[in-house]
């Protein structure tokens, strides 16, 4: 009868699960070495265990039985075992290793069984079935899962633009609705989702994000204010740091500031240098004939939306944050949430729309904002792909 081996990593699940597995591998005399080679008789699963990885081999039964079967032993290993969960989670990677009759059939098999998973909640969110055909073997691997947010719909669409397959929609518990797509190489999976205007609800959405997808990145796409003279309007400025302009003690004398800046991970800022020096990502983006550049920067972020040269938070961030090329509201939400999961890498990149000098009305009729987060999406989708790449 045809049968399949399961490595199962459950460095992930714990001590205390891996001891259990022991505890159940020894109530089966089982020779490890053999165990690869046929099904030891008289059993359906069997079980050996280390804290590192778990051998379950398993008696699939006919086709039909097989992958409901299969993904219910891996739930629950041992089933007369009360109270038993299973050992899969987010990152358990389970392998099968198949015998020659089942090869024959293995891709078909295989998709029943993710399908089965899948249906099952078995088959951890974000995981995959991949062959190795040298080795005759499933491995699931999660895929990358990088997180976009951004702030306007404008903004939501240019990035949804670049996504690619099927989309399904998760909702976190707390309300927040995430659109989970394919990256553009289809090497991964993106998570995408509008958080509306300012820090504060960013802080929070952020948090969200991280905490339902464990991404290895998250990037907030979208527009900004240029802050420099030899930017041009769909310029993309990537923040290498973030200023939030707004932490500061008030005194009879008014108020003054106490700068506490953000740097953005220094492999995401060095993965973003190579997709601007490829040059690949503004192919078709030229304005008056002219591409737009990527620019790497610091960028000011608060509260405010800035739109006159003279007013006090320009004053302000001219006398202390005068390395700001762009000016926008969420930024500093993005980095208090990241401060707090130093795993995490994240990255804003922001597409110039206006010059916050006054004329930003004039500057949107002329349809600068969809242009500026066109370009800004661009460079998202290039960026993205090399995070799904190996980042």
């Amino acid at each position: 009868m045809d049968y399949v081996v399961l490595r199962v990593d459950v460095a992930a699940v714990g001590r205390e699960a891996a001891l259990e597995l022991q505890r159940e591998a020894a109530e089966f005399d089982v020779d490890v070495d053999a165990l690869s080679a046929q099904m030891p008789v008289g059993l359906d699963v069997a079980i050996v265990a280390s804290t590192s990885l778990a051998l379950l081999l398993v008696r699939l039964g006919t086709p039909a039985q097989a992958p409901a079967r299969l993904w219910g032993l891996l739930r629950r290993p041992v089933e007369s075992r009360p109270g038993d969960v299973g050992v899969l989670d987010a990152d358990t990677r389970v392998t099968f290793v198949w015998d020659a009759a089942a090869r024959r059939q293995s891709e078909a098999a295989v998709a029943a069984m993710a399908e089965a998973g899948r249906a099952m909640g078995a088959l951890p969110r974000g995981a995959v079935l991949r062959w190795d055909p040298a080795g005759g073997s499933w491995t699931s691997a999660r895929q990358p899962v990088i997180v976009v947010l951004t702030a306007l719909p404008l903004e939501y669409e240019a990035v949804r633009r670049h996504l690619t397959g099927a989309t399904t929609r998760t909702t976190h518990p707390a309300g927040t609705i995430f659109e989970l797509a394919s990256t553009p190489s289809g090497r991964g999976r993106v998570a995408l989702a509008f958080v509306g205007r300012g820090g504060y609800g960013t802080a929070a959405l952020t948090e969200r994000a991280i905490a339902e997808f464990a991404p290895s990145a998250v990037l907030f796409i979208g527009i900004a204010g240029g802050l420099r003279g030899d930017l041009n309007l769909g310029d993309v400025v990537i923040g290498t740091h973030v200023h939030p302009y707004h932490v500061g003690r008030e005194e009879s004398g008014g108020v003054r500031p106490q700068p506490r800046t953000w740097a953005a991970s220094p492999r995401l800022v060095q993965l973003a240098q190579q997709v601007a020096q490829s040059g690949r990502w503004c192919d078709g983006l030229a304005r008056d004939g002219h591409p737009p550049r990527a620019v790497f920067a610091a960028i000011a972020a608060g509260e405010i939306l800035l739109d006159a040269p003279d007013g006090p938070t320009a004053r302000l961030i001219r006398e202390h944050f005068n390395d700001a090329a762009a000016i926008e509201m969420e930024s500093a939400g993005l980095a208090a949430a990241v401060e707090h999961n130093p795993d995490v890498a994240a990255l804003p990149i922001r597409g110039i729309s206006d010059f916050a000098d006054g004329m930003k009305q004039q500057a949107d009729r002329k349809g600068s904002q969809p242009s500026a987060a066109a370009n800004a999406a661009a460079f998202a989708a290039e960026l993205i792909n090399e995070i799904a790449g190996g980042f």
